[in-house]
């Protein structure tokens, strides 16, 4: 899915001051993985949502296949988010009261794939949590469950913001490669948000960003 954003723009506001962290941006994503890089702080996330549309843009507009989805009304940017976008989570957004099966299949929208599940978590190894709760786990196990989270609808689009920030060099380096390998079985475009420079070789794409803007990009 080709995927394009025109002047976007994203500002939040404070008291008299107003804080640009998406600022004019044109870009088009060229490639099936692409990496967003920069300090922190830089407004590496909030892109990253608008792009998901989990947040709305001052102005601008994000295209998928030359569809206008930010024009959308709020109802149909929530079924093609339902459709179409998996977002892994920095903190996991795993539900603490749902075991892990629970979890994953509140990604699904109507009857599962449970031959598909199936595969999914015996191909990530957490067979054996699927009847723990999250807070019974460890965090490489609880990104896993959210890995799956986000598959499990097969999405176009898979949005990841520092899937890995919170684990161990191990269970970083295992995660991204499995990340890697389910994008190759299942083409899904891949755009991640990260500051650690070991991962950013791994991607086609790399873009580097800097309070709002896009300072420049690798292909």
């Amino acid at each position: 899915m080709e995927i394009r954003v025109e002047n976007l723009v994203k500002e939040f506001k404070s008291f008299d001051k107003t804080l640009v962290v998406v600022n004019k941006i044109n870009y088009k994503f060229i490639g099936k993985t692409t990496v967003i890089t920069g300090a922190s702080g830089s407004g590496k996330t909030t892109f990253l949502d608008l792009i998901g549309l989990l947040s709305k843009p001052n102005s601008g507009k994000i295209f998928f296949d030359n569809v206008c989805v930010s024009d959308f009304s709020s109802k149909k940017q929530r079924d093609f988010i339902r459709d179409n976008i998996g977002y892994i989570f920095q903190s996991y957004n795993l539900i603490d009261s749902l075991d892990c099966r629970e979890n994953i299949l509140l990604g699904v929208h109507g009857k599962p794939d449970m031959e598909f599940f199936d595969k999914l978590v015996k191909k990530l190894d957490i067979v054996g949590v699927l009847d723990k709760r999250p807070n019974q786990i460890s965090g490489g196990q609880k990104q896993r469950v959210a890995i799956v989270r986000a598959l499990i609808k097969r999405p176009s689009i898979l949005l990841a913001d520092e899937p890995t920030g919170a684990l161990d060099e191990k269970t970083s380096k295992e995660v991204m490669e499995l990340l890697f390998s389910l994008q190759k079985e299942y083409g899904y475009n891949l755009i991640s948000v990260t500051h650690d420079l070991d991962q950013v070789k791994l991607f086609e794409s790399v873009i580097r960003y800097k309070d709002g803007v896009i300072l420049d990009d690798k292909q």
